[in-house]
């Protein structure tokens, strides 16, 4: 692989070197996918067995999924594009649900944030209002400045911007607001929709459709809390609100899991979808066709045992084979892996440096290929595989800002004119956490921590606050 990187990096012997390449490049991209998958799809079935069917959902992507898998197993080229649709129609429906979840996790959060802040209204927090402001402060930034990595640090410093009591105006609010956004400027429109699409979500503002769809039972405990009255709660009121919150959170971290997990595997399958050789030849006939490879069999081989099990084949028979092909699969993910990312970004380079030649043998359609091999096996599981035309190279001008900036601004008054004074305050805490860090300096830091402790005259309040930063500070 070294000389062949080196020789499509100097533009020699193209004529051989890319199709060598290419054809190790899909080996390589194939037999991850297969031993990732072999492993996934084990954890499936134990994740989720014959539970599918409380999610009539998840049920019903599970079946499409297993017969994606079939034509895989049966290795029927000719149903490999209709598979490759049904595949990305599926990814894209698990991708809808995930943001549904992701919702439901963005509007809980801030139930939470409101019944932090009255837990002390019914228990004893004393013991967290003993120390002076001074003194959390200083812990604080110790906190903070025990990592020299300035990822980390400002991971941190929004983790403190959200549970700091919020004592501001709503026009240093929104002009806070109006400095984050302004950091796109000059950037992709599509960079700046999604910061807003998060800032959307975070303050309730954006629910997508398919949240309410999810569960009936959560979306009944979401009408409880919506309809509560936290500065009247009695303590029984309290502590059904909580246990009804970890009902949810419960829920929906399972959910979350399950669907997670199998967005994974439809990634993967995806992958060996597009690097099965009989496909790819179809477009690419100068890749030569491989050998059989015994780690792609053996990871093949598993999978339709895996397959099986979703078919009601008795487990107890099925798992020494299933173990046997864990066994020997054991480090060939690891080893393909770092095959991939030593030399993933070759194609692309190598492109680049030479790209007329590249066109005028037509390798270049190879380069877009790769990209969604690349995108499929990353750690980001719901990455865009695509970008629309008239959204690709779009750059935001000052006037976009401000119009993106005006309308938000427009949604989140009405937001806070109907809504009390408490979820207010949880949607700006949470809307500052998601802004780039806004504080120059670790002074202005220090003084905007000391400005909202002091400013907050509620006891319960500053106990809750309190305790929260003493337990994040234990547990790192």
């Amino acid at each position: 692989m070294k000389s062949l990187e080196k020789d499509l990096l100097t533009g020699r012997h193209l004529e051989t070197a890319i199709p060598e390449f290419a054809g190790r490049m899909f080996r390589n991209y194939r037999n991850y996918a297969c031993a990732r998958l072999s492993m996934n799809y084990f954890t499936y079935y134990e994740m989720v067995g014959e539970e599918t069917c409380r999610d009539k959902r998840l049920s019903e992507y599970s079946d499409r999924f297993h017969n994606i898998i079939n034509v895989l197993i049966s290795d029927e080229t000719s149903c490999f594009s209709d598979a490759i649709d049904q595949t990305e129609r599926l990814r894209n429906q698990v991708i809808e649900v995930m943001n549904g979840l992701t919702a439901w996790v963005d509007i809980f959060n801030l139930y939470e944030y409101c019944l932090n802040r009255i837990e002390y209204k019914f228990e004893d927090g004393s013991e967290f209002l003993a120390h002076s402001d001074e003194e959390l402060i200083r812990d604080l930034l110790r906190y903070l400045l025990e990592d020299k990595d300035h990822v980390v640090v400002n991971t941190k410093i929004s983790e403190i911007v959200r549970q700091l009591p919020v004592r501001m105006t709503k026009s240093h609010f929104f002009e806070l607001l109006k400095e984050g956004l302004s950091v796109y400027k000059d950037s992709e429109i599509r960079g700046i929709d999604d910061f807003i699409y998060r800032i959307r979500t975070t303050a309730m503002l954006e629910i997508p459709p398919v949240t309410f769809e999810l569960s009936a039972a959560i979306t009944e405990i979401f009408h409880e809390f919506e309809h509560a009255d936290f500065s009247s709660l009695t303590k029984e009121d309290y502590k059904k609100l909580r246990d009804s919150l970890q009902i949810c959170v419960e829920k929906i971290q399972t959910a979350v899991d399950r669907y997670m997990l199998l967005a994974e595997n439809i990634n993967d399958a995806y992958v060996l979808l597009l690097t099965s050789p009989d496909f790819y030849q179809q477009s690419y006939s100068y890749i030569a066709k491989p050998e059989k490879d015994p780690d792609t069999e053996a990871g093949m081989n598993l999978i339709m045992l895996e397959n099986r099990l979703f078919s009601g084949e008795s487990y107890e028979e099925s798992y020494p084979e299933i173990e046997d092909g864990f066994f020997y699969l054991e480090g060939k993910q690891e080893k393909y892996g770092e095959q991939i990312q030593k030399y993933g970004y070759v194609m692309e380079e190598a492109m680049k440096s030479h790209e007329e030649l590249w066109k005028e043998k037509q390798y270049h359609l190879l380069v877009p290929y790769f990209e969604r091999l690349e995108k499929l096996v990353s750690g980001s599981v719901f990455a865009e595989l695509g970008q629309q035309e008239s959204e690709a190279g779009e750059i935001s001008t000052e006037v976009y800002l401000n119009r993106k900036w005006t309308l938000l601004t427009e949604e989140l008054s009405s937001f806070f004119e109907t809504h009390p004074k408490l979820m207010n305050r949880a949607v700006m805490a949470h809307v500052l956490s998601e802004l780039p860090v806004f504080f120059h300096n670790l002074d202005e830091l220090k003084d905007y921590i000391s400005r909202s402790l002091s400013g907050c005259g509620n006891p319960a309040e500053k106990a809750a606050v309190v305790q929260i930063f003493t337990q994040m500070m234990n547990e790192s």
